[in-house]
């Protein structure tokens, strides 16, 4: 995709660029796949540009970064300038099948949350310190980012799961208004967590889709990402389709 590409381009300040994924287990197809496509289509990208070693082949470069045994300079990774990034769940079993196929760093859900509560927890004490009113101490007492995302989350569950739900005693046919599974939950929570934890503490972010916005079903773990988005913390721009373009 010419705009998944184009997004690498923008200026860095030196930053590295992060791929992170989402602890999918490893498969010829699925998510995991085109998770492992697109990190290596941005590594060739990068090479192209001039990120590399001239003395080396494209070719050769990747299967070296993939191998995590890319040329090292300056105690640096050298080429490709793009490293991937692990999240999962806190469960044994989603860490265990997790595809960390080039894999630089791995966190879990737990830490990306006690981040956004710490960070959270620094501005309120700022902004209530900075404050000469006296009514803006109830700050302190609001629900953390993390869990406000949470609420979020089952909010949306409620609604999506009334709105199958009458769909289903309104229609003699079978109703295509699904529920969102009981497991959505966590999973949705990894998925908004991520984007705003890593959207706080690398001031951007590039979210890809792999499908039109408009064919994303609502009760899908993708279907919501509007959480995000209603709550401010990520921008309506930083969403792109990854559409095989």
């Amino acid at each position: 995709s010419k705009e998944m590409l184009n997004a690498t381009t923008v200026a860095l300040d030196g930053k590295p660029i992060l791929f992170v994924t989402q602890g999918d287990p490893p498969g010829k197809t699925g998510v995991a796949a085109i998770s492992l496509g697109i990190f290596k289509c941005l590594m060739e990208y990068q090479f192209e540009s001039g990120n590399g070693d001239d003395t080396i082949t494209r070719k050769k470069a990747v299967e070296q970064t993939i191998a995590n045994e890319a040329p090292v300079r300056n105690n640096y990774l050298f080429f490709p300038g793009i490293k991937r990034v692990l999240i999962t769940l806190d469960d044994p079993k989603h860490i265990a099948n997790a595809d960390r196929e080039g894999i630089f760093m791995e966190l879990r859900l737990s830490q990306l949350m006690e981040y956004l509560s710490q960070e959270d927890e620094k501005a309120r004490d700022q902004y209530t310190s900075e404050s000469k009113n006296e009514e803006d101490a109830h700050v302190k007492t609001t629900p953390s980012l993390p869990e406000t995302i949470e609420e979020s989350i089952d909010h949306r569950m409620e609604t999506l799961t009334m709105e199958a739900h009458r769909h289903s005693t309104s229609s003699n046919r079978q109703s295509t208004v699904k529920a969102p599974r009981l497991s959505t939950k966590q999973y949705a929570t990894l998925q908004e967590v991520t984007k705003s934890a890593f959207r706080k503490l690398c001031g951007e972010i590039t979210v890809i889709h792999t499908i039109e916005r408009v064919r994303i079903p609502p009760w899908s773990v993708t279907g919501f990402y509007p959480v995000g988005l209603d709550l401010g913390l990520i921008k309506e721009d930083e969403y792109i389709c990854y559409c095989g373009d």
